[in-house]
């Protein structure tokens, strides 16, 4: 591991070393391409330079020699002739002291030109010798270093080599320690595991004994289940019985109160004014039925069998007739399959779907006749 972590370190150094050698082999080319268009740059600008002072100069001389020409063909008016001539000595004297003074600072300008790529030129050459210098000098230092890293190298996997025997001898050593050890414990470990096979069968047999009395117990508790469940069917068969018998009997009364209703509708008038009369002379005695309603309703009446009052609905018929709701059977949001006592107590609610209770019934019917 050490081997190969030194090997990575030295070849990321000889990288490097060799990158920067590249680097600098670059910049000094770059170098060289930029000091060669400055000077191609310097030359264009002079020869530009010398190009438009030459057409100058020659254009002022084309053009003297033109108007002295043109005088010439001109009239002898001597006194223009004069005049002019001195105008164009005048000019071309000016222009040729103009002609100097541009000379002069061209010459100067190229001496200034001269001296400045005298300076760059030494400086190139300065640079390119320091650059040659250090060239060689890094050339020399990465081969000392690669020389020292490789003897470093060498040194550090011989000693790698020597440090890998030593661990693998002691290595071996400590694994035939180990596997002596080893075997001893595996014979304590089976010799463990035949004792744990004998306690296991045991157990095993012990549980076998426990599952068959479970399934004896579990047989026994089947049949008595069964047995409820048939006992529950019958129950629930004679409550259908029983609910079908108390339905025929609601039907039987319901036909009976129809035919009491068209008796009483002779008496429609008769009760109509005891009602008004009632209505006008409240009588505070509790009622025992509900007989003397005047609208349906919830009231509590007080008949002889519940002297503390018991809760009703009393429905005010067509004449002026109330009438103790037994059953009431709407929207189905009442469960009607109930249980024996449910029915005996009775259920739902006074003013939705409800059962009065048997024994409200019993006590409310059997005193007094209730065929008409």
């Amino acid at each position: 591991m050490s081997s190969e972590t030194s090997t990575s370190r030295i070849s990321e150094r000889l990288d490097r070393i060799e990158e920067n050698e590249e680097d600098l082999r670059a910049a000094l080319r770059n170098l060289r391409k930029d000091l060669k268009k400055e000077i191609d740059f310097l030359i264009e600008d002079i020869s530009t330079l010398s190009t438009r002072l030459t057409g100058s100069s020659g254009q002022v001389v084309s053009h003297n020699e033109e108007q002295v020409s043109k005088t010439q063909h001109a009239s002898c008016d001597c006194g223009v002739i004069v005049s002019q001539y001195e105008n164009l000595m005048m000019a071309f004297k000016r222009e040729k002291s103009a002609n100097i003074l541009l000379r002069r600072e061209f010459h100067e300008m190229r001496k200034q030109h001269d001296f400045e790529i005298g300076n760059v030129s030494e400086k190139f050459i300065n640079m390119d010798s320091r650059l040659n210098n250090a060239e060689k000098t890094l050339r020399l230092e990465i081969d000392t270093i690669k020389n020292e890293k490789m003897a470093q190298l060498r040194s550090e996997i011989n000693t790698i080599k020597d440090e890998t025997n030593a661990e693998f001898q002691e290595m071996k050593k400590q694994q035939d320690f180990e596997i002596g050890n080893t075997s001893e414990k595996c014979n304590k470990v089976e010799t463990r595991l035949i004792i744990a096979e004998k306690t296991l069968r045991s157990d095993i047999d012990n549980i076998k004994k426990e599952t068959m009395a479970i399934n004896h117990r579990y047989a026994a508790c089947q049949t008595y289940i069964n047995n409820t469940l048939s006992n529950f069917t019958d129950v629930i068969i004679h409550l259908n019985e029983l609910l079908m018998n108390c339905s025929l009997n609601t039907l039987q009364e319901i036909s009976r109160i129809t035919s009491d209703t068209a008796k009483l509708k002779t008496s429609n008038e008769i009760l109509k004014n005891i009602t008004d009369n009632l209505i006008r002379h409240p009588i505070l005695i509790p009622s025992k039925s509900c007989d003397s309603v005047v609208k349906s309703g919830e009231y509590t009446i007080y008949p002889d069998a519940f002297p503390h009052g018991v809760n009703v609905y009393c429905n005010l018929d067509s004449t002026n007739k109330g009438w103790i709701v037994v059953q009431r059977r709407n929207d189905g949001s009442v469960d009607f399959n109930r249980t024996w006592a449910d029915y005996k107590s009775g259920f739902g609610d006074l003013s939705g779907e409800l059962w009065l209770g048997n024994d409200h019934i019993y006590q409310l019917t059997i005193r007094t006749n209730r065929d008409s």
